[in-house]
């Protein structure tokens, strides 16, 4: 990811996220073979894709 803001949405994302679901998608990230395709759509939940367009 190269958008500082994107950026920013993403982690100000996670941050605002209940404990159990920042470790749910830590332990996906973690436990996957194609971890990029998950990070993908972890950032495509919290940014808005309207955006990337």
């Amino acid at each position: 990811m190269r958008n500082r803001d994107a950026m920013r949405v993403c982690v100000d994302g996670i941050q605002a996220m209940p404990g159990e679901e920042a470790a749910y998608w830590l332990g996906m990230a973690m436990r996957r073979n194609n971890r990029r395709r998950l990070l993908t759509a972890l950032r495509w939940l919290l940014t808005d894709p309207s955006a990337a367009v």
